[in-house]
């Protein structure tokens, strides 16, 4: 009686399943598709509110470089096209590669017409910022039938719903940030998508058709954004890996040059020059490599089917054919590449492999002062996936590589653990910046690629061993299923992007969520088809349940919380700013600042800049830098200014914090002009002193030149300044009589203290210096310290100014508040916006200067160009 209701039981439950996995499950994964990328979608959408201009009410982009493909779709709704030269940028030159915005300005404005057409009160702002949200719901549709595709819905939906909601991916995605990535991302997925239909394809027409589509959409991606690169690099070494395996067919040859030709022609015709064949294609190692796969490609069909070079019979079972056409391609490449680009080409060639592994956005004083191309440590993906999901990644990533050799009958095992060593080898290389392995050390280096190379030779041996040795396993590595060497290639790849720069992890993030969708769905079956128990089944379905359920909540909470405070970068103070500008400076003003705050000049005030955020005009960021925000004298700045015309000169508090950045990239050779300003703070504790109170600001800076005093040598970098010494004759600075005597610095050298005296003190909006040659030159700034309404000291805080920071324009002009003839004083915010720490952060007023120029003011001729100069005649110039 109970085998029959068992048995009972049992029918009913594959009766079930069958159910789910036919119709039920058709209907039912669109539903859970639909749920995930609409709530995906309300996610990007809660920064609604915090987009709005104050002074004209319109809706503005949260990002920076959105403002400038803002200009340029208001720009086709004026004029019918986009200009042929931007005069708002790089003035005098102006900008004329507006092409690489072409694409992705005409898409924000068709979709602004089609939106209008239904909805006549939409604006160009309002389709704007919400293209980013509407190119996620494309891009989350065409990652799940591309996960889908590879795999099945269920890993395809668990995956869907971690991007949907993980922070990696949310940023630019999100409502306001109208930059290239989101919609290169939809192409990007498309054409993923596209291309492993026509490989998978059994008709060899779909195969070409698919391989067009996916072409025609990686070529779409390359218009919008230089992450084509990944396109060329995974779909190009995927098959050249097939190739290699003897696993590439005829379908998969045409499918792949369908792709590539039309990848390339697309970029071609429409990128208006920007994409030349010989000039970009043939040059470049990423779609180089994708080229040469397909040399290799047709070496492999005139040999194996045309017998082109009569070999044929020869070499028949001598060498594994896909090795012989690699090695003939590669023998004809190097020979192309020597007679048109001769032997220094190959050279330059492997060198650059190396540093795009090591430093992918380079070591420049420029890269290395830009947040976003910041390489990120191992750590920093654990602290941005969550321990949980980085383990479960991890962990998916070797389970995939030993579900890729499921027809192996010996050496699984181990070379599943070989995989592994390899995997942490080359991950764990840049675990920390405090740790051996910190990306940077000759260690790390070595263990990051002689775990590559190592890896790769391991598996090329073992290729060619079981080849000569031992059919039987070498027919087991040809069975290898297309999608998991497709897979391993893409992690592989992924993972050197993911190490590259901060802003790409982005695009590590799709890569991880399908990996730990597979190990949840991996679980889920195993307990299913293998687990006899039924409580240890339950166990293995909750515990996976748990874990989705953990890791989605945790990402949607995330993205929740960052989503509701995303605000834009053109704030209300540039807003209020740029409206004063606009309506009180001639249309023709030219302005001089920062790079960073090109685009919001451009866009707020209509008003050509020197610099943007582009920066696509050499040199001119050094020539701020080193001539006008870290300028000797007013001379100097004014020559570079009167070079390209400039009227206006903005600077705003980021400044202070930027200030190692562009005395970074505005110093010569040596560094001359490097340097910094640190905050200390008042200590509430009044000291006694001897004939009133000391008033003690503490923090810490390392001095940035050697300092000798009283015949002790403090060298720079290794001594540095602990806190900063007031005596006043009462209890605070309320007025100047109270100054004591000259202020002191407490330099801090191998565990000893010396107090130096300081020749300058800014207090109120004097500044009070101290004739003492043997005194440290440089400048304490004093600022009040707001913690709250009722909790303000005027004189809390300061800014200490090296000898260096102190004699530059910037702390002339804007922090000592130094007016002359040359730059007058027209817009201040200081009344808003008081130089101040509000609440434990730094805050300032922005300014702007009217330039009045010399009338005998010589310019050198070099300020007029757009190359460095020469660092040797600098420096003498100097």
């Amino acid at each position: 009686m109970e085998g029959t209701i068992e048995n009972t039981l049992e029918k009913r439950k594959e009766k079930l399943l069958r159910l789910f996995k036919g119709r039920f499950s058709n209907s039912w994964q669109y539903i859970i598709l639909a749920a995930i990328v609409i709530f995906g979608f309300l996610i990007r959408l809660r920064n609604i509110g915090l987009l709005k201009d104050v002074a004209n009410g319109q809706y503005i982009p949260s990002d920076l470089d959105a403002l400038v493909i803002l200009r340029y779709v208001n720009d086709i709704a004026l004029n019918g096209m986009l200009p042929q030269v931007d005069v708002l940028r790089y003035y005098p030159l102006g900008f004329e590669s507006l092409s690489e915005f072409s694409l992705l300005s005409y898409f924000i404005f068709y979709l602004y017409k089609f939106w209008s057409f239904f909805n006549p009160a939409v604006t160009i702002a309002q389709a704007d910022i919400y293209y980013p949200p509407i190119a996620f719901v494309i891009a989350i549709i065409f990652f799940f039938l591309f996960v889908r595709k590879l795999f099945d819905y269920r890993i395809a939906l668990v995956a869907s719903a971690f991007l949907a909601t993980m922070p990696s991916f949310l940023h630019r995605t999100m409502l306001g940030f109208s930059d290239k990535e989101a919609l290169a991302l939809a192409f990007m997925f498309m054409a993923y998508y596209l291309y492993v239909s026509a490989w998978k394809s059994k008709r060899l027409r779909n195969g070409i058709i698919l391989g067009i589509l996916s072409g025609i959409t990686t070529g779409m991606t390359g218009l919008v954004w230089g992450g084509v690169n990944f396109i060329f690099l995974t779909i190009g070494l995927f098959a050249l890996v097939e190739i290699l395996l003897d696993k590439f067919r005829k379908n998969d040859f045409l499918s792949y040059s369908s792709w590539m030709i039309f990848a390339i022609a697309t970029m071609n015709i429409f990128g208006q020059g920007r994409y030349p064949i010989i000039g970009t294609f043939v040059n470049s190692f990423t779609s180089g490599l994708m080229i040469f796969t397909f040399f290799v490609g047709i070496v492999f069909y005139l040999i194996y089917n045309l017998d082109i070079f009569r070999i044929k019979e020869k070499i028949h079972g001598k060498y594994p054919k896909g090795f012989v056409a690699f090695f003939f391609a590669i023998i004809l490449a190097l020979i192309f590449y020597v007679l048109f680009f001769g032997f220094s080409f190959i050279y330059d060639k492997i060198a650059n492999i190396y540093v795009d592994m090591i430093a992918p956005f380079g070591k420049s004083r420029w890269a290395l002062t830009v947040a976003e191309s910041h390489q990120p440590y191992i750590r920093d993906w654990a602290n941005e996936f969550g321990l949980t999901y980085f383990w479960s990644f991890l962990a998916g990533a070797i389970l995939m590589f030993y579900g890729a050799l499921k027809h192996f009958k010996k050496n699984r095992i181990k070379a599943t653990i070989l995989y592994s060593l390899f995997l942490f080898g080359f991950i764990f290389s840049r675990y920390s910046s405090s740790s051996t392995f910190n990306g940077v050390s000759n260690l790390s280096k070595v263990v990051y690629i002689g775990s590559l190379i190592l890896f790769g030779s391991i598996i090329i041996w073992y290729y060619l061993y079981t080849y000569y040795k031992n059919k039987e396993a070498y027919q087991e590595i040809l069975s290898i299923d297309k999608t998991y060497i497709f897979m391993l290639i893409f992690l592989t790849l992924m993972i050197v992007a993911g190490r590259s720069a901060v802003r790409l992890m982005l695009i590590l993030a799709p890569v991880t969520t399908i990996l730990v969708a597979y190990i949840l769905v991996w679980a889920f079956d195993y307990a299913y088809h293998n687990l006899k128990s039924n409580i240890f089944k339950i166990g293995i379905y909750a515990a996976v349940l748990y874990l989705l359920i953990f890791m989605v909540y945790s990402f949607a909470s995330s993205s929740m919380a960052i989503a509701s405070y995303s605000g834009p970068v053109y704030n209300q103070q540039w807003q209020v700013a740029m409206d004063w500008v606009k309506k009180n400076t001639p249309e023709t003003a030219v302005f001089a600042h920062w790079w960073d705050y090109g685009y919001l000049v451009q866009y707020g005030a209509n008003r050509a800049t020197l610099s943007d955020g582009g920066n696509s005009r050499g040199a001119i960021n050094y020539w701020i830098g080193r001539h006008v925000l870290t300028g000797q004298s007013d001379i100097e700045a004014l020559q570079l200014l009167k070079a390209n015309n400039a009227t206006h000169l903005l600077i705003v508090s980021d400044e202070i914090g930027k200030y190692p950045a562009f005395s970074s990239i505005g110093s010569d050779v040596n560094y001359d002009r490097y340097s910094w300003i640190n905050t200390f703070v008042l200590n509430p504790q009044i000291q006694e002193g001897r004939n009133g109170s000391i008033l003690i600001y503490e923090g810490g800076t390392p001095l940035d030149d050697d300092f000798v005093y009283q015949g002790k040598l403090y060298p720079a970098r290794s001594a540095g300044i602990g806190a900063f010494l007031i005596s006043v004759s009462g209890n605070s600075l309320d007025n100047l009589g109270n100054l004591d005597k000259e202020p002191e610095a407490v330099i801090v050298y191998e565990g000893n203290q010396a107090r130096v005296p300081l020749s300058c003190l800014y207090i109120g909006n004097q500044k009070i210096e101290f004739d003492n040659k043997d005194a440290l030159q440089g400048c304490f700034r004093l600022i009040p310290n707001i913690q709250d309404n009722n909790n303000l000291n005027g004189l809390g805080a300061g800014l200490y100014l090296s000898p260096d920071v102190k004699k530059s324009r910037f702390a002339e002009l804007y922090l000592f508040n130094v007016q002359n003839e040359n730059f007058k004083v027209v817009y201040d915010d200081s009344n808003n916006f008081p130089l101040a720490i509000y609440q434990g952060r730094l805050i300032g007023p922005l300014k702007i200067w009217e330039i009045t120029y010399p009338k005998d003011l010589q310019v050198p001729e070099e300020f007029y160009g757009t190359q460095l100069p020469d660092p040797r005649v600098d420096q003498v110039r100097e």
